[in-house]
C-alpha cells in the first residue's frame, strides 16, 4: 500500500495545470481520479480528461474538484513511522483543543 499526499482545493495556493492529477466528484457522485488534458477557460473554468473511460465532451467544474495528487508515497518503514507520527500530533492537537477552553 501506498500513501497519496492530496492537496485540497480550499488550499490557498491550489492551482491546476494541465497533466495535473485530479480527484473529482463525477455526475453521478463517485469519485474518480484522471488527469488534466485541457483546460478550457472562458466564462466558466472547465477541465478535460482524456482516458478510455470518459470523453472530452464532458468537462469537469471547479465545484467537482476535491483536489489534485501531490506525490505518491513508497509504503516503507520510515514513511509509515513519519505518517504516524504526523497523525498522533494532529488527533493531540484536536483533542487538547477540545479539553482547553479560551
Amino acid at each position: 500500500m501506498d500513501y497519496i499526499i492530496i492537496q485540497k482545493s480550499s488550499h490557498p495556493d491550489f492551482v491546476i495545470k494541465t497533466k495535473d492529477t485530479i480527484i473529482y466528484c463525477k455526475n453521478d457522485e463517485k469519485l474518480a481520479c484522471d488527469k488534466v488534458d485541457y483546460i478550457s477557460i472562458n466564462a466558466i473554468k472547465r477541465y478535460y480528461i482524456n482516458d478510455d473511460l470518459s470523453s472530452k465532451d464532458q468537462p469537469i467544474y471547479e465545484s467537482q474538484i476535491i483536489g489534485k495528487v501531490i506525490r505518491i508515497i513508497d509504503n516503507n518503514i520510515w514513511n509509515s513511522i513519519s505518517i504516524k507520527c504526523w497523525e498522533s500530533s494532529i488527533n493531540s492537537l484536536n483533542l487538547r483543543s477540545i479539553l482547553i477552553n479560551k
